[in-house]
């Protein structure tokens, strides 16, 4: 499978944004087993912008 690139805006300081987020907030909130293995397989896909409101 080809490896699909997560779009990036260019900031005024000249860092990169990610436009694509991994959104955090849950009604039910898993077990902090689960939650870890969802942030760590995020991470491993290149999610790096997360939504923590």
């Amino acid at each position: 499978m080809a490896e699909k690139k997560i779009p990036v805006v260019l900031l005024n300081s000249g860092h990169k944004m990610p436009v694509i987020g991994m959104g955090t907030s849950v009604e039910n909130s898993p077990s902090n087993e689960t939650l870890a293995s969802i942030y760590v397989d995020a991470i491993e896909v290149g999610v790096r912008k997360y939504d923590t409101f």
